[in-house]
């Protein structure tokens, strides 16, 4: 069995910002052996574009649950999106070093906006930032 936590605020630190997140779903483990599992709902229709962000999502869940030492690095945790509507269940394991290097390349491509995805440079209100005149 697992002790199942809900909408509870984690607050981690993360490529040295503090942040906060609140997962749908927390399965915490009762006993050795079963693993941690981090569930988010979604209602609408499953689409490929979406599955990206929200599996970004869950990675920074189960990194705070790794950063705040509720889950050891070496335990491997699950995360999974289930699309109500479809009643589709989207599982992915992830572990620690995972988690690293795939937050270190998003955080980067987040740190470099105006250089990664050009296409919503005319429709973004903050283009003087990113490219002052």
């Amino acid at each position: 069995g697992h002790e199942l936590i809900a909408e509870k605020t984690i607050k981690f630190a993360f490529m040295g910002q503090m942040m906060a997140a609140i997962p749908d779903l927390v399965l915490r483990p009762r006993g050795p052996g079963r693993p941690w599992a981090i569930w988010d709902y979604k209602t609408g229709a499953s689409e490929a574009y979406k599955e990206k962000k929200y599996e970004f999502q869950l990675n920074c869940y189960a990194y705070a649950l790794y950063q705040t030492g509720l889950v050891g690095k070496e335990e491997k945790i699950q995360h999974s999106i289930l699309y109500l509507d479809e009643k589709k269940r989207v599982d992915r394991e992830v572990s620690y070093q995972d988690l690293v290097q795939s937050l270190r390349a998003e955080w980067q491509k987040l740190s470099a906006l105006d250089r990664m995805c050009l296409e919503h440079c005319p429709r973004c209100p903050f283009g003087n930032v990113c490219h002052p005149s």
